[in-house]
């Protein structure tokens, strides 16, 4: 059946993500730009691929444990894809002399976005704790997700969630200060 399938294969938009990275590599490796030229364009790249993903995961207003069971396969798909031998070997067909990208800051990135895919499955207490401890990390409306999805998910009333969204307010306001 349909759930079945998501438990199988991470989204197609990922897919689509890696195609673009690796035409783009493509196209600077065959260029004229120097090395440094290259792997910043390819660090930026990646950092990008990643913090879509962690943005439009942020999006989310419900969100199911199947769903973020998927969050973390199509986070998992999108690094693997993103190896540099990975690009190398997807892309020598189209360009046989082709050389792999440079090493990127993908094994950070990727942390940063699974650690924040992993506070969806935090109790509630926790979750504020998390955002606590990262707020200085991660951009106010990512933290604020956290606990937005948990209200649509989440059995308590609204009063209840509205106070813990005041508390990441909060929890930002004094971070300016």
């Amino acid at each position: 059946g349909e759930s079945d399938d998501i438990m199988e294969h991470s989204n197609a938009y990922v897919d689509d993500l890696l195609e673009r990275c690796g035409e783009i590599w493509g196209h600077l490796s065959s260029s004229s730009l120097p090395q440094s030229v290259l792997k910043y364009v390819w660090n930026q790249l990646v950092r990008s691929a990643f913090l879509t993903l962690q943005e439009g995961f942020s999006k989310i207003s419900n969100c199911s444990t199947e769903g973020r069971s998927l969050m973390s396969m199509d986070l998992a798909t999108l690094s693997h894809g993103l190896i540099s031998d990975t690009i190398k070997a997807n892309l020598e067909e189209a360009y046989p002399t082709i050389s792999p990208p440079p090493d990127s800051c993908r094994e950070e990135v990727m942390r940063y976005v699974d650690a924040f895919i992993k506070v969806f499955y935090y109790p509630d207490e926790d979750t504020l704790d998390w955002i606590r401890e990262n707020a200085g990390n991660y951009h106010f409306e990512h933290s604020l997700s956290l606990v937005t999805v948990k209200c649509a998910s989440g059995c308590e009333g609204s009063s209840f969630w509205a106070a813990r969204k005041d508390v990441v307010r909060e929890i930002y306001r004094e971070l300016k200060l």
